[in-house]
């Protein structure tokens, strides 16, 4: 019985001993942090005033800033303005498929241009081309008129003296009428009215400002009919140098009436003419006849 109350009394004691431990502990505890001392002290440092710049003078503190007329604020608490920006049309940053298709439109545009000037330029080309044909062809024109006037000045002025003065208003015959009486295949300067033309004896013959001496016959006996006009040049003795028949104004093509004439044409004789071209052009005809 001793035994058991001694252990009582050991477990006892431990248990008053370990109560009073505890609410010591306990008491203790509430004291230290009633106090709120930092558990973990900060490193010492200098502390320094509160102010926006790195220069100042003066022992008062600033109020409102003067030059920016704003009371600073501390970083941690200042808020950042808003920001309002108005976009104008100029502004606006264009998206890249917006840009390209301005671009392909410009591009557009600049290629109908080009076109329209090369066009223009094509179409004044071929106006002064046309206006140049036209004038070819008016200035031939006017040159084919102009040549032909000349011929008509000069065929009038050979009738004018071959046949008078060329007034149109002359008489010559000896039938007693008014005109210019003749053979239509005579020459101007024949005295004769009277025949199949030239100086008669079917010989015509065309010599400006000369007259005949001689004009012999060709040959007779051919059987043959035709008009042999002879191309002839004289001298200016009068002398035929040169004779080649069947020229134009020929009826005929037959060989025996050409040799008969350029014989007859050899012998022609005209008067002297020191004042005539050296080789006088002019011509022979003759009319054979069947006998």
């Amino acid at each position: 019985m001793a035994v058991k109350s001694e252990t009582s009394n050991h477990l006892k004691g431990i248990i008053v001993t370990l109560v009073f431990h505890s609410i010591a502990i306990g008491a203790l505890m509430y004291a230290t942090l009633a106090t709120n001392p930092p558990l973990f002290p900060e490193p010492e440092g200098v502390e320094v005033n509160f102010g926006d710049g790195n220069t100042g003078l003066g022992d008062v503190e600033p109020g409102p800033n003067a030059e920016t007329g704003e009371t600073p604020v501390a970083e941690e608490t200042q808020q950042q303005p808003t920001i309002t920006q108005t976009t104008s049309t100029a502004d606006v940053i264009e998206a890249p498929s917006d840009i390209q298709d301005k671009n392909i439109l410009t591009t557009q545009a600049n290629n109908d241009a080009d076109i329209a000037i090369a066009e223009k330029k094509k179409a004044d080309v071929a106006i002064k081309q046309a206006q140049a044909e036209q004038k070819k062809v008016e200035d031939e024109q006017k040159r084919i008129a102009t040549e032909q006037q000349r011929k008509i000045d000069e065929i009038n002025a050979r009738a004018g003296k071959a046949f008078g003065h060329g007034s149109g208003n002359g008489s010559q015959g000896i039938a007693g009428g008014v005109g210019n009486q003749g053979n239509p295949n005579g020459v101007a300067n024949s005295p004769n009215y009277i025949g199949q033309g030239g100086n008669g004896n079917g010989i015509l013959y065309s010599l400006a400002g000369r007259k005949s001496v001689d004009l012999p016959s060709p040959a007779k006996g051919i059987q043959a009919a035709g008009k042999v006009v002879v191309d002839i040049l004289v001298d200016r003795d009068g002398t035929v140098i040169d004779a080649r028949p069947g020229v134009r104004g020929s009826t005929t093509a037959d060989q025996r009436l050409y040799d008969a004439a350029q014989k007859a044409a050899m012998k022609t004789k005209f008067n002297t003419s020191p004042n005539s071209a050296e080789r006088q052009k002019g011509s022979l005809t003759y009319i054979f006849e069947l006998q």
